[in-house]
C-alpha cells in the first residue's frame, strides 16, 4: 500500500526518519505505509510538523508556520465547484478571527463589532465573551445574524457596561431589503451585586425587629436581608405577602433594625445572613454606579433593543439576571424560544404590526439564585417583590403567542387596539397576574387555555380586566386556583369578558369573592366552582351585566353560603346552575333579569335568601323555573297577588291557596297552578282569571280558561273532557252558571258530547227530558243524551 501526500505551492525539504533518505522537493511526497513519522520544513520560517501514521491515522502534533493555504482548494461532497479554504472561511465572520476572547477575561465588544462590520453573519463559538459596549447588528447588511452554539455561548454583561447604550445587542432599523436582523442560540448573563455576608452573633426571638450580627461592614440602610441557614426565620416574598420582604431600617453598632418582624423560629446565633441591594438601590449596576446609601444606582439597558427594525427574529435565547430583557418597537417580529430572567420588564412590545409571533416565551428567575447557595441569595428577593413585569404587550396587530409562562411576573395588556391570541397562558406563583387595562378604544385578546396556581397578593388578581366596552377578552378554558385571602381570582371592572369552560378552585376560604364584577359584561358557561366549606360570597356583581349558562357549585362539606350576589338588571341572565346549597342574593321584589335553575329544588334553595317578601309575589318579567321567586314551600297560600308577563310554574302538591288571586296573563306563555293528584285544591274565596292573548291560556291542573273566555275542565292530558276519579269531585261553593244558547245555536249533540249540559233561553213549552223546540221565551237547562238535546 502506498500513501501520497501532496503539499501544493510550498517549497519544502522533507525527510523520512525511518530511512533517513532525503526526498526531492517540488513534486508529490510519497510515504510508505510502514513509515511512522514525517518532518517538513517551510521555506520562509523554520517549523516542524510531525505526522504519526500509526494505525492508518494522521495526527498533527504541531502547526505548520509560514504555509499559505489560501490557494488550496476543496470540493464539497456532491459539490460541482472547488473553492479555496480562505473563501470558505469568509462565508461567516467568526468573532474569534477578529480577536474576541472566549474566556471572558477581556472585553470582546470591539472584536465582535468588527466582525459585525463585515456585513456577514457573525458566529460566536462556545465560550464566555465579556461585553462592555453595545453590539449593533444589521447596520450595513440586511438579514444579518448574530448567533452562537446555544446557551454555551455566553455574552457576559459586566458591571462596567456602558450606561449610555440603548441595549446590549441593538438591532438596527436597516431599510435595505426589509432588514430582518436576527439573534439566535446564545445566552446573556448580567452581573448582579454580590451579597454582603455576615453571621448572626445572637439569637433573635420571633416577633423581634432587631438582629445582632458579627459585622455590619458593607451593609447599608435599604438593603434586603435573607437568612440562608434558617430561611423561614425571615419573611420573604416567595412564601408570603410580597410586602413582607425585610429591609434594613437602621444600623447601630452591630445591631440591625429591620422594617419587618422576624418570623416563627427566629434568627439563630451563627446563622448566615446575606444582605444585598434593594430594588430602589438598583439591583443591576453599570459603570460609575454605587449601591450604598445615597448611591446613584444605574440600571442596565435591555439585552436586546430594536426600535423600528423590520422583521426582527429572536430564537433560542436566554437572558439571565437582567434589568430589562427585550425591547421591541415598530414593524413585525418573530420570537421562537425566549427565556428571560429580568427584575424590571422581561418583554416590552408596542406599535408592532403585521402579525408578530411568539412561539414560546417564559419568564423565571433565570440568573438569580434562590437556594441560598451563591452570593446573590438576598438579591433574588427583589424578583419576588411584585414589581417584576413578565411582559408589556402594547399595540399589536394580530400578535400570536403559542405559549407564555410567567413565574411571579405580571403580564400587562395596557394599550388600546391590541389584537391577538395566546394559546397557553401559565400564571405560576404569587404575583403572576394578567392585567388587561387598555385606556380606551377597541381590541381583543383570545386565550385558549389559562392556568393560575395562586391568587395574587395585596395589589392584584390573577385575572384583572379593566377595559373599555369595545375591548373583548375571551378564554376557552380556565383553571384558576385561589390560595390567597387578599384578593379575588378574577376582577372585571370593564370590557366584555367571556369564559366558556373551566374549573375554579377556592381553597383559601377567603372573605373575598372569587369573581368580582364592578362593571362591564361577564359571561360564564361550563364552569365548575369548587368552594369547600366557604360561607362568603363566591361570585359578586355590584354593577354591569352578568350572564351565566351552566355552573356547578361544589362543596366538600355539602353546604354553602351565598353562591352569587347580584345587582339585578334586565340584561342579567343566570341559567343552568347547580346550587348545591349555595344561595342567590341581591334580588328585589320585582327582578328584571332572568334567573333560572335546572330544577325546582336548586332554584328554591338559591332564592331562600333573596330578600323577597312572601305576602306578595309580583313577577314583572323574565322566567323563574318551577316556582315564583321567594317561594320556599310547596303551598301557595301566602300569596295574595300573582301578576305574570312570563311563565310562572308552581311546584306540584298544592292543596290550599287561601287568598284571593287575580291573574292577568297578556304574555305568550301560560301560568300554571298545579295541584296534587290525590287531593282537591281549595282555591279560596274568589278566583279571577283574565286572558287577553289568543296564543296562551291560564290554567290550574284541571281547569282552563281559553282565549275565548270558556271554562274547560281538563284531564291529565289537558283534553277538553274531565274524567273524575272514583274519589274525585268538583265542588262549587257558589251557584254554578251554565253557558246559555238559543236552541238553534246549541252545538251538535253526538256521542262525543254525551253528558254535556248547557242552558237555552228560547224554549217552547219544555217538558222534562222532552224534545226541545225553539222560538219561545222559556229558559231551561238542557242535556245531551248522545243523539239530541233534551230539556231538564
Amino acid at each position: 500500500m502506498r500513501i501520497s501526500l501532496v503539499l501544493a505551492g510550498i517549497g519544502l525539504m522533507a525527510c523520512v526518519h525511518a530511512s533517513a533518505q532525503p526526498v526531492p522537493t517540488g513534486g508529490p511526497l510519497l510515504i510508505q505505509n510502514h513509515l511512522d513519522e514525517l518532518s517538513a520544513q517551510g521555506s520562509s520560517a523554520q517549523s516542524t510538523a510531525r505526522i504519526n501514521l500509526g494505525l492508518g491515522s494522521l495526527a498533527v502534533l504541531s502547526s505548520l508556520s509560514g504555509l499559505d493555504a489560501s490557494a488550496s482548494t476543496a470540493l464539497a461532497t456532491s459539490g460541482t465547484t472547488a473553492r479555496s479554504f480562505a473563501a470558505r472561511a469568509a462565508d461567516v465572520a467568526n468573532a474569534l478571527d477578529f480577536g474576541a476572547d472566549p474566556t471572558g477575561a477581556a472585553d470582546s465588544s470591539t472584536a465582535i463589532n468588527a466582525a459585525i462590520a463585515t456585513g456577514k453573519a457573525v458566529y460566536l463559538p462556545s465560550g464566555t465573551y465579556q461585553v462592555n459596549n453595545a453590539l449593533t447588528v444589521g447596520t450595513t447588511t440586511a438579514s444579518q445574524r448574530l448567533y452562537g452554539d446555544g446557551w454555551s455561548t455566553v455574552l457576559h454583561v459586566s458591571n462596567t457596561f456602558s450606561s449610555t447604550a440603548s441595549g446590549v445587542v441593538v438591532l438596527s432599523p436597516n431599510s435595505v431589503n426589509n432588514a430582518q436582523p436576527a439573534v439566535e442560540n446564545l445566552r446573556f448573563l448580567f452581573d448582579q451585586p454580590s451579597d454582603v455576608v455576615t453571621t448572626a452573633s445572637a439569637a433573635s426571638a420571633s416577633g423581634n425587629t432587631t438582629v445582632t450580627v458579627a459585622s455590619t461592614s458593607g451593609i447599608s440602610v435599604g438593603m434586603v436581608v435573607y437568612d440562608v441557614t434558617t430561611p423561614a426565620a425571615l419573611p420573604n416574598a416567595k412564601d408570603n405577602n410580597r410586602l413582607s420582604i425585610p429591609h434594613v431600617a437602621s444600623i447601630s453598632g452591630t445591631t440591625i433594625t429591620l422594617d419587618n418582624t422576624i418570623s416563627s423560629g427566629g434568627v439563630l446565633s451563627g446563622d448566615s445572613l446575606h444582605f444585598a441591594a434593594s430594588r430602589a438601590m438598583a439591583q443591576t449596576l453599570a459603570a460609575g454606579c454605587t449601591v450604598g446609601a445615597g448611591g446613584t444606582g444605574c440600571k442596565y439597558p435591555p439585552a436586546i433593543y430594536a426600535s423600528s427594525a423590520n422583521d426582527v427574529h429572536i430564537d433560542h435565547v436566554m437572558i439571565a439576571g437582567a434589568w430589562d430583557g427585550v425591547y421591541l418597537r415598530g414593524q413585525t417580529f418573530h420570537i421562537g424560544t425566549l427565556f428571560v430572567g429580568a427584575l424590571d420588564v422581561g418583554l416590552d412590545v408596542d406599535n408592532c404590526y403585521n402579525f408578530p409571533q411568539i412561539d414560546d416565551y417564559e419568564t423565571w428567575n433565570f440568573g438569580f439564585d434562590d437556594t441560598g447557595s451563591s452570593t446573590s441569595a438576598a438579591s433574588v428577593l427583589n424578583y419576588y417583590d411584585g414589581n417584576t413585569v413578565s411582559a408589556n404587550l402594547g399595540r399589536t396587530d394580530g400578535v400570536s403567542i403559542s405559549s407564555l409562562q410567567t413565574w411571579t411576573g405580571v403580564v400587562n395588556i395596557t394599550s388600546d387596539w391590541t389584537f391577538g391570541s395566546i394559546g397557553r397562558l401559565m400564571l405560576d406563583g404569587n404575583n403572576a397576574d394578567l392585567n388587561v387595562t387598555p385606556g380606551s378604544g377597541g381590541g381583543f385578546l383570545q386565550i385558549a387555555n389559562v392556568y393560575s396556581s395562586k391568587s395574587a397578593q395585596t395589589y392584584g388578581a390573577p385575572l384583572y380586566i379593566n377595559a373599555p366596552s369595545g375591548f373583548l377578552f375571551s378564554i376557552g378554558d380556565a383553571n384558576l386556583t385561589s390560595a390567597s385571602a387578599y384578593n379575588p381570582a378574577i376582577v372585571v371592572a370593564g370590557g366584555v369578558v367571556s369564559i366558556t369552560h373551566g374549573n375554579f378552585s377556592d381553597i383559601q376560604q377567603s372573605t373575598k369573592p372569587f369573581v368580582s364584577q364592578t362593571a362591564g359584561e361577564v359571561r360564564l358557561s361550563g364552569i365548575r366552582m369548587a368552594a369547600s366549606g366557604r360561607t362568603d360570597t363566591i361570585i359578586s356583581q355590584t354593577a354591569g351585566t352578568l350572564k351565566i349558562n351552566g355552573l356547578d357549585f361544589v362543596s366538600a362539606a355539602g353546604t354553602g353560603g351565598v353562591g352569587m350576589s347580584v345587582t339585578d338588571t334586565a340584561a342579567n341572565s343566570i341559567k343552568g346552575v347547580y346550587w348545591n346549597g349555595f344561595a342567590l342574593s341581591g334580588l328585589g321584589t320585582s327582578p328584571a333579569g332572568t334567573y333560572d335553575g335546572p330544577s325546582t329544588s336548586y332554584m328554591q334553595s338559591a332564592l331562600s335568601t333573596s330578600g323577597l317578601t312572601t305576602a306578595t309575589a309580583t313577577i314583572t318579567g323574565g322566567t323563574v323555573n318551577a316556582t315564583p321567586i321567594g317561594q320556599t314551600t310547596p303551598a301557595l297560600g301566602t300569596f295574595s297577588t300573582v301578576t305574570s308577563t312570563g311563565q310562572v310554574t308552581a311546584v306540584s302538591g298544592v292543596t290550599v291557596i287561601s287568598g284571593s288571586i287575580s291573574v292577568t296573563n297578556p304574555g305568550a306563555t301560560a301560568l300554571h297552578i298545579i295541584g296534587s293528584d290525590t287531593s282537591s285544591v281549595d282555591m279560596g274565596a274568589q278566583i279571577e282569571l283574565t286572558n287577553t292573548n289568543a296564543s296562551s291560556s291560564i290554567q290550574n291542573k284541571y281547569m282552563r280558561v281559553d282565549s275565548s273566555g270558556q271554562l274547560q275542565f281538563l284531564n291529565d292530558a289537558y283534553s277538553s273532557i274531565l274524567t273524575l276519579k272514583d274519589t274525585g269531585y268538583v265542588y262549587f261553593k257558589a251557584p254554578a252558571t251554565l253557558l246559555t244558547y238559543t236552541v238553534s245555536a246549541l252545538p251538535t249533540c253526538n256521542s262525543s258530547l254525551v253528558g254535556a249540559m248547557a242552558a237555552v233561553t228560547d224554549a217552547t213549552s219544555p217538558t222534562y227530558n222532552g224534545t226541545l223546540t225553539g222560538g219561545g221565551s222559556v229558559s231551561v237547562p238542557v242535556y245531551c243524551n248522545g243523539t239530541a238535546w233534551t230539556a231538564h
